[in-house]
């Protein structure tokens, strides 16, 4: 979805959607995207490492990032220092979250689903989940539906809404 947004970002920011600057954000908004996707899991693996007490693998784990993006600028030609950058920041957020799963995966406890069946979880825990699922789609559903009847709400009658 941020990918597709990346237009009407750009025109919100700068106005003019033929600009320079308009089609540079975009070009690199959409190359930044995947950071943001990458950083769920290094966040949550972080997290587990540290609550492992192993700060310091976690520390390590995070040299990646600035070491790739820095490489990059360095080897890339000065018109695309820019693009060259935020490509090293996505290769190196890939390689952060490969060591962090793989530290965690050391210490016995997995980032992502097995694909295999594994023992169910506790009874009363996906009791509760159960229920908080459709209930946070409600939440997040009621501000769109909200906005649509408030918009179809007649001049003057926003007041009663």
């Amino acid at each position: 979805m941020l990918w597709l947004a990346a237009p009407r970002l750009g025109l919100a920011f700068f106005g003019d959607f033929g600009s320079l600057q308009t089609r540079e954000f975009i070009h690199l908004f959409r190359l930044s995207v995947p950071i943001l996707l990458l950083s769920a899991w290094t966040v949550l693996g972080n997290a587990v490492l540290n609550n492992l007490y192993k700060t310091g693998l976690s520390a390590a784990a995070q040299l990646p990032v600035p070491l790739v993006a820095i490489l990059a600028i360095v080897l890339a030609p000065a018109e695309n220092k820019l693009t060259a950058a935020v490509i090293g920041m996505v290769l190196g957020s890939f390689i952060n979250v490969l060591l962090v799963a793989t530290l965690c995966a050391h210490y016995g406890i997995r980032l992502w689903p097995a694909w295999k069946k594994t023992k169910p979880i506790h009874p009363w825990l996906s009791q509760t989940y159960v229920w908080l699922v459709p209930f946070a789609v409600l939440s997040a559903l009621a501000g769109p539906v909200n906005y649509f009847f408030a918009g179809q709400v007649k001049v003057g009658g926003i007041t009663l809404w």
